[in-house]
């Protein structure tokens, strides 16, 4: 697996990482103490998501740049290399679709669209008139399609996305300390996607 990239420090992915999709949701309590929950959906009526992220184990230079960077702008752009899906509904009609998040990586093998269960040719670029069966993907996710089939949660797509994030925790334990004041650090970052 590649390293991870958080701003302009770039971290390996420990065996605890915690790489954690949440809904995006609203709680609120009625009069009645009865507890109402909203859930942000697409069009298609897919849950959004937002996701948590635990990088247990970093060291103490990677924390103090991280930290640094995260002072300085409160946003920062974190890329895990990982996977995820997406999915919408495509009408049929040539168009753009907004991905949730931008591309993290602008290889047009780590990104795989399907339409209709049939694989689309994605191409990384700003074009604007894909023919049918083809897809243009910027690296802030507009893909542009061909005209194609109208359906319902038709359209999927897995890519390596950029997150924005906002560091939530930056611990530092003390896991052992010597009778001589010498002691084992453990540092921990923990993000939100905002």
């Amino acid at each position: 697996m590649a390293d991870a990239t958080l701003g302009s420090t770039t971290i390996p992915l420990p065996l605890n990482y915690v790489h954690e999709p949440a809904k995006l949701e609203s709680r609120q309590r009625t009069l009645d103490g009865s507890m109402i929950v909203n859930y942000t959906v697409t069009t298609g009526d897919v849950a959004v998501t937002k996701y948590h992220f635990e990088i247990p184990g970093i060291t103490k230079s990677e924390r103090l740049d991280i930290r640094e960077e995260a002072l300085k702008t409160g946003n920062i752009t974190y890329i895990d290399n990982i996977t995820i899906p997406e999915v919408f509904s495509h009408d049929g009609t040539t168009g753009s679709i907004n991905l949730q998040r931008g591309l993290g990586t602008t290889s047009s093998s780590d990104i795989i669209v399907e339409l209709d269960s049939s694989g689309q040719t994605v191409t990384v670029s700003t074009g604007t008139n894909p023919s049918s069966g083809n897809v243009y993907i910027t690296t802030d996710g507009v893909m542009t399609f061909g005209t194609n089939n109208s359906g319902t949660n038709n359209l999927i797509v897995n890519y390596i996305p950029s997150y924005t994030v906002h560091v939530l925790s930056d611990s530092h334990t003390i896991m052992q300390k010597s009778s001589t004041g010498a002691h084992i650090s453990r540092y921990n970052l923990i993000m939100e996607e905002i």
